[in-house]
């Protein structure tokens, strides 16, 4: 898979405006917007006013895409919303908190510019009982991957047990539309030396059970973490590779012992913070969600 930031060269514009403008993404829409007493989400939407957006970018799609699958992930668009490709609809959503992928469809001329439009609908207010945002408030990626290839969050890590050796269980999710088998290979890694690795097969998943031994366990105080790469590959081909960041910890709830992790038990301590960042408005910077860290 390689994913590349998709979030410079955009130009957005208002539906009461004639002219677009140059804008870098993340993007908060709504800050443009005027604010009115009788604005209908009231204060809890700080009297803002909604509206319609169209976001739109030129992309040159090189030739050797050719054989490949091409998608647009958008981390979060606010509220509803069309992606257009050339002017056809490949996809959208009805949620501005949710994660989706739209995949480029025929419509793709590959060697020549492309023209990719989000039509942003944020006029049915109100819609939450607090400051929302407007528009594609978080990144976008581009995701290139081959046609046998993981599925977009298609690792999943867990932890069996964290005694020494420690016992993970690893599964992956994989697109295959020959259904042909394939050898998927698991490499964990911690600070450049290999704690364990092994191989599966399988078609649309595979799992595999490895043991860690002297595991440094993932805790709130001590947040250790492993990389966990896994590889696909077919007839000796590597056709996929995928790198999560992974901590060792078992989590346990009940009644009488509340939250334990690694069986000790762990008082939760934090905030109940939204996801707007004041003056900034809803777009999500990391400089600006590090320091409310």
């Amino acid at each position: 898979m390689t994913i590349f930031p998709f979030n410079n060269d955009w130009q957005v514009q208002r539906d009461s405006d004639l002219l677009s403008v140059p804008v870098t993404l993340p993007h908060d829409a709504m800050m443009w917007e005027g604010r009115s007493a009788e604005a209908p989400s009231g204060s809890h939407e700080a009297h803002f006013l909604g509206g319609t957006y169209r976001y739109s970018k030129t992309w040159f799609a090189p030739l050797d895409l050719t054989d490949k699958l091409v998608s647009l992930v958008f981390e979060g668009v606010y509220h509803h919303c069309r992606v257009l490709l050339n002017g056809a609809d490949i996809g959208g959503a009805s949620s501005g908190y949710t994660e989706f992928e739209v995949r480029f469809s025929d419509a793709l001329i590959l060697g020549a510019e492309n023209i990719i439009e989000v039509m942003v609908d944020n006029r049915q207010l109100p819609n939450s009982r607090w400051y929302s945002g407007s528009g594609l408030y978080r990144p976008v990626w581009l995701r290139i991957v081959e046609p046998i290839h993981i599925e977009h969050h298609g690792i999943e890590f867990h932890t069996l047990s964290v005694s020494d050796p420690a016992f993970v269980s690893i599964k992956v999710h994989m697109a295959n539309p020959v259904s042909e088998l394939v050898d998927v290979r698991t490499c964990i890694v911690r600070e450049g030396v290999t704690a364990a690795a092994g191989t599966s097969q399988g078609i649309f998943s595979a799992s595999l059970s490895l043991e860690i031994p002297s595991p440094e366990l993932w805790s709130a105080d001590c947040p250790a973490l492993y990389e966990c790469t896994v590889q696909i590959y077919a007839n000796e081909v590597l056709r996929d590779e995928q790198m999560i960041k992974v901590g060792l910890r078992t989590i346990e709830i009940d009644g009488r012992n509340g939250l334990r992790v690694n069986g000790e038990p762990t008082l939760l301590r934090g905030g109940n913070v939204h996801h707007d960042n004041g003056i900034l408005g809803a777009a999500t910077f990391r400089d600006a969600e590090f320091r409310r860290i």
